[in-house]
């Protein structure tokens, strides 16, 4: 169906189609584009020389026939444009009236630029419309480069004016990605395809150029759900055979339309692997393919092990140029392969997988009963270390396929918390809690069974030390980053995700060496095998994750005695990494690590630099723990005070009750005089009157002269 709209009087001399003037002018028109299209023919046929200015003048020519219509196609944005610049110069004040008479004759000319653009879009097409859109695709696919792309201009703007060019063009285009056609004449349907206007539609159209999506939206639509109801109600009709006939039919096509869609994704990727594990394959096309392989891994469906092992070939390229992005892609592959298996362990049925609902079997939901005394529970506990020689995963107050209630009485210390806790102000109505992986056992007994296959290509590549030795070497680098990179990170988090500490023996001897060398990109590669070894062993069994910490816990000392001013940034950056969305009693002997240290802080050390790099670790503790500091707060102002003197912002809030609730409504009733959030009054209120009885204790010992820096007063 070709979409129509009803015209707007916009002040045109001939709007009767039975004046004789108007007749007259339609008829120059149509033999105008009749001697374009006999243009276009004659110079098609002609030789190649000679004719590139002619061409290039009647593409503009095309282009003036089709798209102005009573004024300049782009004179509408231009009027838009300018019509407001104009009134953002004259505005005095907002919400203003009345304008300068300048402004409103600048309005009537965007008015009237709008009235002639609206006539000007979704017209219909006649045979000599026709016949010149094909003559504008033909050129698209013509040998000259300065022609096929000011046709592509010309055909891209068609489509926003003209209904039913692309179902017109779209078969030419794909005639012309035959096996055997002319190299420019391909090129050019390539780049045409890649049109904005063309390329979604061409997707939606052509099998081969598919890569399935599964996107659902919960948006209200009464209409369509009313459509849905009555679409149900008639396929369940059983009654008559015709009916029922017709649902069979289209069931049936369905789904041989859903296998074709399937047939045509392996072939393109049974295609791009032959491209790219070809020898003869420039490394420029190697690096497309890579790109196009990974696009082209699936969510609904397992990736084949050739297709993964092509991404581990990769992650570690040696060659001079590819490094540089091949192997970002193949990293990037192989965590998406991972992160799609995980998904289709998790997700019980098509639709969970489809909108990405994941059932974690350690994730509990509870019921809150909101109290200050919870809040202040939630927070304190963090600060309590877990037994992980202890079999705490199933607690008393969870009971099978329920949801608990949470009060400060029964809130247990032994779930893990690892956003930042609501609470603030007001709880939610649940909260997701986690509880710790079994001592012995696995948290997640097996992975997709369809992708094992895969996870077994990914095994037999991990345990082989020569790989983590060609990853590390490629790690370490002499590159300009000066932080941990996320990307390697991931990737490392992904395979012992997957493996458990399956690959950790082949990689210990080259992670060992990493963290005995002090070399700044040798650290780095360090970090970020430590980091993803660390964030990747969240669910191991207990004792799994115990051996990874005694083992790690001995190099924490000498890494930050060797951690030098060109690589703080990168201990700190694999801080940021630890903690960020993590409950800190996961990883304890960090925590432990970095409290240690600025407990015993020396403030007047000859090197300014040992107290900066404690400082620099510590800040992206509390940073990153967000309000799961809070536990530490207090020790951690008493021990700087007397050093920095700085302020600690505790804001806290006082509602009678924290629940969304009372807090909106006790802001409506309490005097305005009344501070329910707790911050008008003074902060360590005995702190700052001491500290400013002893400015004037300090003012009165200051010494004179150009020894005044070394006194207190002026530290």
């Amino acid at each position: 169906m070709i979409a129509s709209i009803s015209p707007i009087a916009s002040g045109f001399c001939l709007t009767d189609i039975e004046d004789p003037r108007y007749q007259y002018i339609s008829s120059l028109r149509n033999r105008f584009g009749m001697f374009l299209h006999k243009a276009s023919m004659s110079l098609q046929h002609q030789g190649e020389e000679n004719t590139v200015d002619a061409v290039d003048m009647l593409i503009r020519a095309v282009r003036t026939y089709l798209l102005e219509y009573g004024d300049s196609r782009d004179n509408y944005t231009v009027n838009e444009e300018q019509y407001r610049n104009e009134k953002n110069v004259a505005r005095n004040f907002a919400h203003q009236k009345v304008w300068p008479r300048a402004i409103y004759v600048r309005r009537a000319r965007y008015y009237h630029s709008a009235r002639l653009h609206w006539n000007s879009i979704e017209r219909r097409r006649g045979a000599i419309e026709n016949a010149l859109i094909d003559d504008v695709v033909e050129w698209s696919l013509w040998h000259y480069a300065i022609i096929r792309r000011s046709s592509q201009s010309l055909l891209d703007s068609i489509c926003e004016f003209y209904d039913g060019v692309r179902r017109r063009a779209l078969p030419v285009l794909f005639k012309a990605l035959d096996p055997g056609t002319d190299d420019d004449r391909m090129k050019g349907a390539l780049w045409t395809l890649n049109l904005p206007s063309l390329g979604k539609y061409a997707i939606s159209g052509l099998g081969s150029f598919l890569e399935p999506n599964h996107l659902v939206y919960d948006i209200p639509t009464p209409r369509v759900d009313k459509a849905i109801a009555q679409l149900r109600a008639t396929l369940c009709l059983s009654d008559d055979p015709e009916e029922r006939d017709l649902v069979f039919r289209l069931r049936k096509q369905r789904m041989e339309r859903s296998q074709l869609f399937e047939n045509a994704a392996q072939r393109n990727i049974l295609s791009v692997l032959d491209v790219g594990e070809s020898e003869s394959t420039h490394w420029r096309y190697e690096i497309v393919a890579t790109r196009a392989l990974r696009t082209l891994v699936r969510r609904d469906a397992p990736t084949s092990p050739r297709h993964l092992q092509y991404f581990l070939d990769r992650v570690y390229d040696d060659h001079p140029t590819i490094t540089d992005a091949g192997p970002q892609y193949a990293q990037r592959a192989v965590t998406k392969i991972a992160r799609n298996i995980k998904l289709r362990t998790f997700c019980i049925t098509p639709m969970d997988l489809a909108l990405m609902r994941v059932r974690n079997p350690l994730k509990m939901k509870m019921v809150i009963e909101p109290s200050h005394k919870l809040t202040a529970k939630v927070l304190a506990d963090y600060r309590t270390p877990f037994d992980l020689n202890q079999d705490i995963r199933k607690p008393s107050v969870l009971s099978s396929g329920k949801v608990a209630l949470i009060t400060e009485k029964n809130y247990l210390t032994r779930q893990f918390l690892d956003r930042n806790p609501p609470g603030w102000v007001a709880w939610d109505d649940f909260v997701a809690l986690y509880l710790p992986p079994s001592p012995t056992k696995s948290a997640f007994s097996a992975w997709d069974p369809t992708s094992k296959d895969t996870i077994e290509t990914l095994r037999n590549s991990a345990i082989d030390p020569e790989f983590w030795e060609e990853v590390s070497e490629r790690y370490a680098e002499e590159t300009q980053e000066t932080t941990l990179t996320q990307d390697n990170a991931s990737f490392v988090k992904s395979i012992f995700q997957l493996l458990q500490d399956e690959p950790f023996e082949a990689l210990r001897p080259t992670l060992e060496k990493l963290l005995q060398n002090k070399d700044q990109n040798k650290q780095r590669a360090a970090a970020e095998f430590v980091a993803g070894l660390i964030s990747g062993s969240k669910h191991w069994s207990t004792t799994k994750q115990e051996k990874i910490w005694n083992w790690f816990k001995p190099f924490l000392k000498q890494l930050f005695l060797n951690i030098k001013a060109d690589t703080l940034m990168i201990w700190t950056t694999f801080f940021e990494h630890i903690f960020y969305h993590t409950d800190p009693r996961r990883v304890q002997p960090l925590v432990e690590f970095i409290i240690n240290e600025f407990k015993n802080i020396d403030y007047n050390a000859e090197m300014t630099f040992d107290g900066i790099k404690v400082l620099s670790l510590f800040r992206a503790f509390y940073e990153e723990l967000g309000r799961k500091f809070d536990a530490w707060t207090e020790d951690t102002l008493a021990r700087t005070w007397a050093e920095i003197n700085s302020e600690h912002d505790d804001w806290r809030p006082k509602p009678s009750l924290p629940t969304p609730e009372v807090f909106v409504k006790e802001c409506q009733v309490v005097p305005k005089d009344f501070d329910i959030m707790g911050m008008r009054g003074v902060f360590h209120k005995e702190r700052v009157d001491e500290l400013v009885h002893r400015f004037g204790v300090w003012r009165n010992e200051r010494l004179p002269g150009v020894r005044a820096y070394q006194s207190t007063y002026d530290k």
